[in-house]
């Protein structure tokens, strides 16, 4: 009966062991195997060469159901547009304010922002 006990003990051990060693295996594969970072990156940096947006700022905020990821929303004829600024360096996040005018061309990484009559443009990078 003692040896029945300390069987089933050892057995749900063995198969916690063998359960952490495949989990371990499954995550130094796809770390191994996977994106980089770097790649990840560039990927996300090619597809934003190919959005267009236009519009006035409506809002500027932080989202934080969205991994607090810079946000914009902007405010044009055919009605709102969530612009996410995701790891971007141009500075342009920090520099918008709510009533500014911005809008970006397909196919480049310039964005022009107009406050007052008075234009600046952005070149946005990660």
């Amino acid at each position: 009966m003692k040896n029945s006990k300390m069987y089933q003990m050892n057995k749900k051990n063995f198969i916690k062991l063998i359960s952490f060693v495949a989990l371990l295996i499954v995550i130094f594969v796809v770390n191994y195997w996977g994106p980089s970072s770097e790649e990840i990156t560039n990927d996300a940096y090619e597809s934003l060469r190919y959005e267009k947006f236009y519009g006035i700022v409506q809002e500027k905020f932080n989202d934080r159901k969205n991994h607090n990821h810079p946000t914009l929303i902007l405010k044009n004829e055919f009605g709102e547009q969530n612009i996410l600024l995701v790891r971007d360096r141009s500075g342009i996040y920090n520099y918008v304010e709510p009533g500014d005018s911005i809008s970006k061309e397909y196919g480049k990484y310039e964005v022009h922002l107009t406050r007052s009559s008075r234009d600046t443009v952005f070149v946005l990078r990660y």
